[in-house]
Order: structure tokens, then C-alpha cells, then sequence
């Protein structure tokens, strides 16, 4: 796979801010190149990858560092997927995946399926989501736009949801309302439940009272 020039830029920019020896730290890069096409970045310290492959495929070992970068390069297409303009059948597709290992290993896919006019998008990346305070950051580097990164963590379960406004994405806030239904919705589940099985012991129970006094 040919670099493009524009790969060289990206990543002088942005070294500085990923250290090779902090396997927590990672970067995730969507980037148009200027005839169009798209490509899909993700550094981060050679620990985390091996961590990962280590974690989540204990029966699949490796003895070649080819077969380490399949593995890496399947792990990343299971965690990895974007969305566009609220449609999850507009998901971006990952193709010719190549690995440059190192102490901060890169590994750079061709990816297909993006549409020529973006709205908003949904990105997720839980690659390393098994590494203790684990972040990374998203940038999507789109021609014409201004260059943002977004954080993705446990917190936010390595999603973000950005709007595309005056040349630039722009984060989408969970409202009050979003939260309480999306992090809350399991503890409401519970409430419902508990409400329509102490209705039903009420209606028994007076049932069995009636029954008794016939």
C-alpha cells in the first residue's frame, strides 16, 4: 500500500501527542485524501495490541510476526465501525489492512462506503477497551474541514455521535433525558417489574381473601 503524502502530515502532527511506552493511549484517524478516498488509522504502543491479541485469542497462538499482524488486523475490523447520516446500513467498510509493527505500531486500512456528503456519523472504537483507563482520540480529517479530536473511553463505551455544521464535526451531547433513558433504562425495566408482580400479589391476595370467606 502506497502512503500517501497526506498520511506523512497526519502523523508528524499528531506523534507528539502518543507515546510508544503508554499501551492506555491510542489515536483513531479517518482520513480523505485529496482525490477522495478514504483511509483508516490507529497508533498506538506495539504492549497494546499484544495485550489484546493476548486477551481476547488465548487459544490462537502466533510463531511468525505475520500471523500477530492477522490477528491484529482482525481484532481491529471486530471492534471498529462507522456510521453515517443516522443509518447504520451507510457503515464504512474496511478492506486491505496492513500493519507497521514498532514500539508505536501503526496499522492502516482502505475503507469504502462513505458517503460523498456526511451529516453526522457514529464512530466506534473499543480495540483496546480491555486496558485500564484506556482513551482514544478520534480525529476525522475531512477536506475542507477544520481538524477536531474526540475522546473515546469507558465512559463514553468508545462511541461518539458527531454532527457536521459549518465545516466542522461537532460533538453531540447526551442530553439529561438521553441519559437517564439509555443508562437508566435496565433500572426502570426493574421498577416496572417490581410494580406489576406487587399488583399481581395484591390481586391474588384479595382473590384468596374472597375465596375464604365464600
Amino acid at each position: 500500500m502506497k502512503y500517501s503524502i497526506i498520511i506523512l502530515i497526519w502523523a508528524t502532527c499528531f506523534c507528539n501527542k502518543l507515546q510508544a511506552h503508554q499501551p492506555e493511549l491510542s489515536t483513531t484517524m479517518l482520513i480523505e485524501q485529496p482525490e477522495g478516498q478514504w483511509l483508516l488509522q490507529v497508533r498506538s504502543a506495539l504492549t497494546a495490541f499484544q495485550y489484546e491479541i493476548k486477551t481476547n485469542y488465548p487459544d490462537r497462538v502466533y510463531n511468525t510476526p505475520e500471523e500477530f499482524q492477522d490477528l491484529v488486523l482482525e481484532h481491529l475490523e471486530k471492534n471498529i465501525s462507522v456510521y453515517f447520516n443516522g443509518n447504520k446500513e451507510n457503515s464504512m467498510v474496511i478492506k486491505n489492512g496492513y500493519v507497521q509493527l514498532g514500539h508505536e505500531t501503526n496499522v492502516l486500512f482502505e475503507i469504502t462506503g462513505i458517503p460523498p456528503e456526511i451529516q453526522s456519523l457514529s464512530a466506534k472504537n473499543s480495540t483496546f477497551s480491555g486496558i485500564s483507563r484506556n482513551q482514544s482520540a478520534l480525529i476525522v480529517a475531512k477536506n475542507g474541514f477544520e481538524k477536531e479530536q474526540f475522546l473515546l473511553n469507558n465512559k463514553n463505551q468508545h462511541t461518539v455521535e458527531l454532527l457536521a455544521e459549518n465545516n466542522q464535526f461537532k460533538l453531540v451531547e447526551k442530553t439529561v433525558v438521553d441519559y437517564f433513558v439509555f443508562s437508566n433504562g435496565v433500572y426502570l425495566i426493574g421498577i416496572t417489574m417490581s410494580l406489576m408482580l406487587a399488583l399481581m400479589l395484591l390481586m391474588w391476595t384479595g382473590n384468596r381473601r374472597r375465596l375464604m370467606l365464600q
